[in-house]
């Protein structure tokens, strides 16, 4: 029996695929480099196999038609255990939806305090219809004097550490939880660009902090490349990845796959 183009394989049904001995498998990382993931599968991909990789601003999908008896769990524990436990999902997916899901699955809502994000997370969390049920609202504080007068963060703490810094944003994200009674907060602030960087704080420098209710708040620092959209939309995709990861460990004891490390503090190494 011949074997039908690649493409066709895909867009077959399951049945029709064992007929081939094919297996399709499909997936997401997110903050991991194309040529880092085609070196990676290099070595693991037979003559027969065949691999699609797209990338956008923070994320790869991937799908892998494989003809030599590939197994996807072990594919997958193979990524995880090469680029971190919680880099890959299953399928094709967004930051968003992830974040969503967890937050449903969770019963959580969360609320949001952005500043050089200027709204990119709240406006994609509330892209899909039935976001009320995770998303309770949120602020954009891009003027330092919003960021005092709205969520009461003193001034002189403004002036002595800087507006984009672990203790702003910490009490950010804080503030946000008493007004809202949310589960779960996000700050952001940071220097988009394509001007106002400095040398101690280039274009690109975000920090990020996640607050759950009645628990801690962590933050951490990222620097992001890319031009202003993008770093933008990267910060958004960092803050709903570990927000969900947090909000998993603290409701189930188990991370749901996002950026955080062992010892649930905010990575602060991404170069993207």
């Amino acid at each position: 029996m011949a074997m039908p183009a690649n493409n066709l394989v895909q867009s077959m049904p399951d049945t029709q695929r064992k007929k081939y001995g094919v297996n399709v498998y499909s997936g997401t990382l997110f903050f991991i480099k194309e040529s880092a993931f085609q070196l990676f599968l290099k070595n693991r991909l037979q003559a027969d196999d065949s691999v699609s990789v797209t990338a956008n601003d923070s994320s790869i999908r991937f799908g892998i038609t494989s003809c030599s008896g590939m197994n996807e769990e072990m594919l997958f524990n193979e990524i995880r255990a090469h680029f971190g436990r919680n880099a890959v999902y299953s399928g094709h997916v967004t930051a968003p939806q992830v974040f969503t899901t967890v937050l449903r699955e969770c019963k959580t809502v969360c609320a949001t305090a952005e500043s050089c994000t200027g709204g990119q997370i709240a406006q994609e969390l509330t892209s899909s219809a039935g976001s009320s049920a995770v998303f309770w609202g949120g602020v954009v504080v891009y003027a330092n004097e919003a960021k005092s007068t709205l969520l009461n963060i003193p001034s002189d703490i403004i002036q002595q550490k800087g507006a984009v810094s672990g203790d702003v944003v910490e009490l950010m994200a804080k503030r946000m939880l008493d007004i809202s009674g949310a589960g779960v907060s996000m700050a952001v602030s940071g220097i988009a660009g394509p001007d106002g960087g400095t040398a101690e704080k280039p274009v690109g420098t975000v920090w990020i902090a996640v607050g759950l209710a009645n628990g801690p708040v962590y933050s951490g620092r990222y620097q992001f490349s890319g031009t202003r959209n993008e770093v933008r939309k990267k910060a958004a995709h960092v803050a709903m990845l570990s927000a969900a990861n947090l909000v998993s460990i603290q409701k189930t004891g188990e991370a749901s796959g996002s950026l955080l490390g062992a010892e649930y503090k905010l990575d602060s190494f991404y170069d993207w």
